[in-house]
């Protein structure tokens, strides 16, 4: 008898269940949002990136901002602007060289010149390791 309840429960309730879930994972998901900046807080920062071992500008290197989310990437010189807040860490990535991590402060003055060291590669059978 007790089985015969339950399942005359679900099945009445079954759309009410899926509302409910429905409801509460929407909500849930209207709550996450990025913190809001407020102008004055925000910093533009503009510079140039490079091989530090040959001094060539770096085209196309991509600046991701690892706080607050976002980015740039540099022009066909090496150039980029980038708006951020004091406190943020962003992350300059070129292909080839190693990730350099720089943190803006208050003070941050710009031109910023970030030079970038190349990956040294080894060669080993059919694989490739860096060192």
């Amino acid at each position: 008898m007790s089985n015969y309840r339950w399942s005359y429960w679900v099945d009445n309730n079954m759309k009410a269940l899926v509302w409910i879930i429905c409801l509460m994972m929407f909500l849930g998901a209207c709550s996450i949002r990025k913190p809001h900046v407020e102008p004055s807080q925000s910093v533009t920062v503009c510079g140039l990136t490079y091989n530090k071992s040959t001094g060539v500008a770096l085209n196309g290197t991509f600046l991701i901002n690892k706080t607050h989310g976002g980015g740039a990437v540099s022009d066909s010189l090496g150039k980029f602007t980038l708006t951020a807040c004091a406190g943020d860490s962003i992350r300059f990535l070129y292909v080839g060289m190693k990730d350099t991590v720089a943190v803006i402060t208050p003070e941050t003055v710009s031109p910023w010149n970030i030079g970038l060291d190349t990956v040294q590669l080894i060669l080993i059978d059919k694989g490739v390791y860096i060192r």
